[in-house]
């Protein structure tokens, strides 16, 4: 490493090249448009990070609703209707059937690939060929577990979803 990449205060440590500062000062002006964009080509649907109560598993009043993530209006997920949702790390998927609404994880349980959403809540793991149905038990390895269900809740009319809190499957929350 040259003398010039150093920065004499840490010892050892790099400066950024050139092309990376150049890179940065290039996109920081773009931030706010990317923001408006609702989370890219990955997950289109709108992510909303919401904070309040402390009572993350109860139904609670105006203003008090789960620190977790918002998928929209309830009254937005049809029975039948499926919908991927989340952040890149915790991709999820959410839907409804005749029992309520629920989530399940979108990273498959062999190699944590992120699933691909098919018909009737079904999924398809593009790294090793394992299926899921839409509750995210396996139907097809070499996934052997099946996915985890999320903590699923209701409030001021919308879907919120914990990714950090598993549930047994089949369970359900009516909204």
């Amino acid at each position: 490493m040259s003398e010039s990449n150093r920065d004499p205060s840490l010892p050892g440590a790099k400066q950024p090249s050139r092309r990376v500062v150049l890179c940065t000062l290039a996109a920081v002006p773009a931030l706010p448009a990317l923001a408006a964009c609702g989370g890219g080509t990955s997950y289109p649907d709108l992510i909303v990070e919401t904070g309040g109560g402390d009572d993350a598993g109860d139904e609670t009043t105006p203003g008090s609703c789960p620190t977790s993530t918002n998928v929209g209006l309830a009254s937005a997920i049809a029975v039948g209707a499926y919908k991927k949702a989340g952040s890149s790390s915790k991709p999820f998927i959410v839907g409804r059937d005749a029992g309520g609404l629920y989530a399940f994880s979108a990273l498959c349980t062999h190699e944590l690939c992120t699933v691909t959403l098919r018909t009737a809540g079904a999924t398809y793991c593009a790294c090793h060929g394992a299926t899921f149905d839409a509750n995210g038990g396996v139907t097809r390895g070499p996934a052997s577990r099946p996915m985890p269900n999320y903590l699923t809740t209701i409030c001021d009319g919308n879907v919120f979803v914990d990714p950090t809190q598993t549930v047994p499957m089949g369970t359900r929350v009516q909204g």
